[in-house]
């Protein structure tokens, strides 16, 4: 029998880099078999490493539903399904092509609610969990991210609304909330929203950008957030939200803390 044979199985999408590459090595590393979802396998050489035999790779684009049902064809018996998935796009909403938007919804809440239902079957029986990594933008939204924040607050009322399924029907829902984590994620988010965006767009961008930039090195690393994701899929407890660093505390005290316009205010004022 392989050792691997009675080790659980957890399922990870945007495994490629960021914080889906730190789950996949964590996970692997604690002698999970993990399935590490990519969207393409070109430049994935970071899996190489001494975990790597645990590792499965897939590739497959969560916006494209018949490679979702390729996954769950593939592999058939998953513990924890990790969704973390996605990109994001900043500026203003006139200036955002509605095709980027569709995609990122395609991506970020269409696919990853088809491959919940392909596995809750799955789940049910195993006592598994359905773990999102979430953001503050999920609970918050943040300046000039209107589509990103929408698709976040979305995936964060469907966790929560299938977290009632799930305590009648024997599975964990879980939503790990980070705040702005030290990964491409940022950078590759300002490179994508300049390509179409007009020039008060850019200007607040380039604003977004330096104010990052700036707080970079205070940020939770991907690690920090793995970790956390790590620790929601070991809890056996019915808790739905596990907040990462004191970033989303801090910003949910200071939203009831202050009036509605300060609140408002305090976010816009790094960005003009």
């Amino acid at each position: 029998m392989s050792p691997l044979e009675n080790c659980k199985t957890v399922l990870i999408t945007g495994a490629s880099r960021g914080i889906g590459r730190e789950c996949a090595q964590l996970f692997a590393g604690q002698g999970w078999v993990v399935i590490a979802v990519v969207r393409t396998l070109e430049d994935h050489s970071p899996f190489i490493c001494s975990n790597s035999q645990s590792i499965t790779i897939f590739e497959a684009d969560l916006s494209n539903l018949d490679e979702v049902d390729a996954i769950v064809q593939s592999f058939n018996e998953i513990d924890v399904l990790i969704n973390n998935a996605g990109f994001g796009i900043a500026g203003l909403v006139r200036s955002t092509e509605i095709s980027e938007i569709a995609n990122m919804a395609s991506t970020m809440i269409i696919g990853p609610i088809a491959l919940c239902q392909g596995y809750i079957g799955v789940l049910e029986k195993r006592n598994g969990c359905f773990i999102t990594v979430s953001s503050t933008a999920g609970i918050i939204a943040q300046p000039f991210g209107a589509a990103y924040s929408a698709i976040k607050h979305a995936m964060e009322g469907f966790s929560e609304s299938l977290w009632y399924e799930g305590m009648i029907s024997g599975f964990r829902v879980k939503l790990v909330v980070a705040g702005a984590t030290n990964t491409e994620f940022v950078r590759r988010m300002f490179d994508r929203s300049k390509i179409n965006a007009d020039k008060q767009s850019a200007h607040l961008i380039d604003n977004f950008s330096r104010d990052h930039e700036r707080r970079k090195d205070t940020l939770d690393s991907p690690q920090i957030v793995a970790q956390k994701v790590f620790d929601a899929a070991s809890d056996q407890s019915s808790q739905l939200r596990y907040y990462v660093g004191t970033e989303p505390n801090r910003m949910l005290k200071l939203k009831s803390k202050l009036s509605e316009s300060e609140f408002l205010e305090m976010l816009l004022k790094p960005h003009v």
